[in-house]
């Protein structure tokens, strides 16, 4: 399955997000790093998988669904009067559960990166 095919699979799991205004693509990320979301000043949002994570299995769906949150939380920081944060708040936390069993995963992974 295509990266476009597996995030539009996973994205349209959420009702909140709009996935026509979401683009994904493989990128070179830093070590460590797995995926970012970019949110430009249009409302336009992008999200970057490490291109040397496995095309298929758990890692890069769970990658797809943190960043989802990511976004999600973008909007309703905006939808508040708030700065869109990229932190890994409560209200991420809560949006990356909820994307996680939208799409009929386990949600530990996102206990895994809570700020503290």
């Amino acid at each position: 399955m295509s990266l476009t095919a597996l995030f539009l699979s996973l994205c349209i799991q959420t009702p909140q997000l709009n996935c026509n205004q979401i683009s994904v693509e493989l990128a070179e990320l830093d070590y460590g790093i797995d995926g970012q979301s970019l949110l430009y000043s249009n409302g336009q949002t992008t999200i970057q998988i490490d291109q040397t994570l496995p095309p298929n299995g758990r890692k890069i769906k769970e990658t797809i669904l943190h960043e989802l949150a990511h976004v999600w939380s973008f909007r309703t920081d905006m939808s508040r009067g708030k700065t869109p944060t990229a932190s890994h708040t409560k209200t991420w936390f809560r949006l990356c559960k909820k994307v996680s069993i939208n799409a009929n995963m386990m949600s530990l992974h996102c206990q895994l990166y809570m700020d503290k």
